[in-house]
């Protein structure tokens, strides 16, 4: 096969006969079900982006927007809440994004950086025009919501489990002190934020590549899920480590209130990238250790699942220890 031009749908189409055209239903289907599924919501924007892949740019993106038509009617008309619709529609903006980083052959880790940026930009001018035609703070505006989630909760509490459940005696507790739970939000939601915008983009593209290679086998692809392995930090990296670090132990007496704050976003917006570092630490050995198959599928979420922070440190750590000599060793 011939190798996935930058710009056209042509790479697409070439790769179409390898997949019949009734699955791209079946991509929407899945695509609505995983947005719908929780545990694997962030991987909603995949089948779009593979549809893109495999039919072209025109086909998948179509299927996306019927797939959002699809999701709106059912938050409507049977869920009643149409907070998936509003979720499915972001979806839809990672599966474009993910898609023409693929399609026009961008480096893995610059596309995700320019992509993660934009969504971060456009996110925080949105959060900024309405603060600004409020005349609320930001945490005046989430006390205010949270109270009134509170109250939709104790209307329906009866309908949704027994007031003695511990669901609902947990979701009471937490709704019960909107200020404090306001002002937890404020202090470790922008880091997660951020966190999951590129952790988003970089699972569903570490994804999107390695089917496109497997589809692929024998084409000369510029990208694949194995670059996305070889992620070695910049040394001066370090230092927003260390600032982040400093502002989260004494931002306050620095910075004021917003200095804790500050280094605990900073830490885990750059964390993030170690993360991806240390996973491709950890992928590496394992296929040393010829660790393959659905075991090496459960080690791997388990890592994820239970030591994310471990897999960033280790990251960190190949600055200093460089891992992968280790490997060279043991292979020479």
């Amino acid at each position: 096969m011939t190798e996935f031009h930058s710009t056209s749908n042509d790479s697409a189409e070439n790769t179409a006969s390898t997949i019949p055209a009734s699955r791209i239903f079946m991509l929407g289907a899945m695509s609505i079900l995983l947005c719908m599924s929780y545990f694997l919501t962030l991987f909603s924007p995949l089948p779009i982006a593979i549809a893109a892949q495999s039919f072209g740019r025109a086909k998948g993106y179509l299927l996306g927007v019927a797939c959002w038509f699809v999701v709106t009617l059912i938050g409507q008309f049977i869920l009643k809440d149409m907070s998936f619709a509003y979720f499915y529609l972001i979806a839809l903006v990672f599966a474009v994004m993910v898609s023409e980083i693929s399609l026009r052959s961008v480096s893995p880790y610059k596309g995700i950086i320019l992509n993660g940026m934009v969504i971060l930009i456009l996110s925080t001018g949105l959060i900024g025009i309405i603060v600004a035609k409020s005349e609320l703070s930001l945490r005046e505006i989430l006390v205010e919501e949270l109270r009134a989630t509170t109250e939709q909760f104790n209307l329906n509490r009866d309908k949704l489990a027994p007031e003695t459940s511990k669901e609902t005696i947990n979701a009471l507790a937490i709704f019960s002190k909107p200020e404090l739970l306001a002002d937890e939000l404020m202090k470790s939601f922008p880091g997660y934020f951020i966190m999951s915008i590129f952790f988003t983009l970089w699972a569903n593209l570490f994804v999107l590549l390695r089917i496109r290679r497997v589809m692929n086998p024998f084409g000369e692809l510029t990208f694949n899920d194995r670059t996305m392995l070889e992620l070695k930090l910049p040394d001066w990296c370090i230092y927003p480590v260390i600032l982040a670090l400093v502002l989260s132990v004494w931002g306050d007496q620095l910075l004021g209130s917003m200095g804790n704050i500050y280094g605990l976003t900073l830490l885990k917006a750059v964390g993030v990238f170690y993360f991806f570092q240390g996973f491709g630490i950890i992928s590496q050995f394992l296929t040393h250790w010829k660790i393959f198959g659905i075991f090496r599928i459960l080690l791997v979420m388990f890592v994820i699942f239970t030591g994310a922070w471990l897999v960033a440190v280790i990251g960190l750590a190949d600055m200093w220890i460089n891992f992968k000599r280790f490997l060279n060793k043991q292979n020479s």
